[in-house]
């Protein structure tokens, strides 16, 4: 297949095609309705003429001695090349003798050519066309184009009736060099005008495609200008439809880029940070270690810290590469039956102990068996994660409730907290990966910051969804919606 670059370009060439594909049937339109006008018109020459020749040889058989006197003259004469003067033909109302011409043959009903003394020796026997002779012999006029002598006539064979009877067939034959000489003027003014026509309107085309895709070259010149370090910068949506909405749409996709290229960097840092933490800790710890030479217990406080702060890497970097194959669609999912009440009540009990730390009363209310179709390992996950984070942010003789209810074909899970509540402005962002409303407290507790994402993960894994909804100084509910 044949490739052409520039986009102009092909919208030149495929317009050229159409208004010539176009010009074309125009043109072979117009050579039709001139060649079925001209025909009509010589269809019309030849009718007066067969009515005339009808009218005299009905007059000459009627046997009339003046009309055929008269009608012997006037034929005598248009065939002899004289032509009849206004008053003979008014001798014979309604006849001209210029509507009669040299090649008109009368026929009887056996198809034996009569008056032939009216044309001496210029004419045969012999009819111009044998089928429409009979044709007309069975009472039906007819029209058509034969050839003879190596010349092309249109001949008109039409019966003269009496009682219902076909007394006489008239055959009148015509040239058809002036019709074709008509229709060959009206080619030759197509053949000039035509590719004239086409040049002029490629030009204007290509004129007019250059000035349509100039804002689409702006466009090109400004997304160029756009790099890593200038993502906010925006395109100018063009006045045009087509184009605004292409501009808009352009605009969306660096809006994302850029909101992704932010989240990453953020992600970077925030990591970076995450990590800075405990390898300083171990850091110290084997420095402390290595300094001189300690005591047991020295070495012993020492290598807790040290395994604390490997803990803590371990943990971030685990709940990293779990974001990461996710986000990659990599988490194999062993989709089963899970009692989604069984889970709560396992996940309460493992955690009752750090509640009873705290001071806070945890608790699952879950008054029916419910199931989802799940991974029972990432549905444990996302529980212990939501109550975790629920214990984290309540403070002593608070309390943290596990609820779920079916709503049709969807099993909501429910983790409420009567804790210190989630500021309104907040609310946007707290599902964003290490992302903190009070990053002092949760670095104490020695959280990552990438339990909610982890959470949102998985329920984007299994079809679902998940929403939280909080108030300042009055708690924070977290909604889990999974298919049952």
């Amino acid at each position: 297949m044949i490739r052409i670059g520039s986009l102009r370009r092909r919208l030149f060439l495929w317009n050229t095609l159409v208004l010539t594909v176009s010009l074309i049937g125009l043109g072979f339109t117009i050579h039709l309705v001139v060649l079925s006008d001209l025909t009509k018109q010589s269809d019309a020459h030849l009718l007066v003429a067969a009515d005339t020749a009808a009218s005299l040889a009905t007059a000459v058989l009627s046997q009339d001695a003046k009309t055929a006197s008269q009608a012997n003259d006037l034929i005598r004469k248009v065939h002899s090349g004289m032509g009849g003067s206004s008053q003979e033909s008014a001798q014979i109302p309604g006849m001209d003798a210029r509507s009669i011409d040299s090649r008109i043959k009368i026929f009887n009903p056996d198809g034996q050519l009569l008056f032939r003394e009216w044309f001496k020796s210029r004419i045969n026997d012999q009819p111009y066309d044998k089928e429409s002779l009979q044709t007309a012999l069975g009472g039906t006029p007819e029209f058509r184009s034969i050839q003879v002598g190596g010349d092309r006539f249109r001949l008109l064979s039409k019966p003269v009736l009496q009682d219902g009877n076909v007394r006489l067939v008239v055959q009148v034959a015509q040239s058809e060099a002036q019709t074709e000489l008509g229709v060959q003027q009206v080619d030759h003014a197509l053949l000039h005008m035509v590719p004239i026509a086409i040049v002029v309107a490629g030009l204007g085309g290509l004129f007019v495609s250059g000035a349509s895709l100039r804002p689409v070259k702006r466009m090109v010149a400004a997304v160029r200008k756009i790099d890593a370090q200038n993502l906010g910068q925006r395109l100018t949506v063009e006045p045009d439809k087509e184009l605004a909405e292409l501009g808009t749409a352009f605009n969306l996709v660096l809006e994302r880029l850029d909101s992704s290229f932010e989240s990453q960097k953020r992600f970077i840092q925030d990591a970076s940070h995450e990590l800075r933490t405990p390898l300083t800790a171990l850091k110290v710890n084997t420095s402390v270690a290595l300094s001189g030479p300690p005591s047991l217990e020295e070495y012993r406080t020492a290598l807790v810290g040290a395994d604390r702060a490997s803990d803590r890497m371990m943990r971030l970097v685990s709940d990293l590469l779990f974001l990461s194959r996710t986000d990659a669609k990599e988490i194999p999912l062993e989709m089963e039956r899970v009692s989604v009440t069984e889970s709560a009540e396992a996940v309460v009990e493992a955690l009752g102990a750090q509640a009873k730390q705290k001071g806070v009363d945890l608790c699952q209310r879950i008054l029916e068996d419910l199931s989802v179709f799940a991974d029972r390992f990432l549905l444990d996950r996302l529980l212990t994660n939501l109550v975790v984070n629920a214990l984290s942010s309540t403070s002593a003789g608070g309390k943290v409730s596990v609820m779920a209810a079916r709503n049709d074909a969807i099993v909501e899970i429910l983790v409420s907290d009567t804790g210190i509540g989630i500021p309104a402005e907040h609310l946007e962002h707290v599902f964003e990966r290490f992302y903190r409303v009070d990053s002092s407290r949760t670095r104490n507790d020695g959280g990552t910051g990438l339990g909610l994402s982890i959470c949102r993960s998985i329920c984007e894994a299994h079809g679902g969804s998940i929403e939280i909804s909080s108030r300042l100084n009055e708690g924070t509910t977290v909604k889990v919606s999974l298919r049952a």
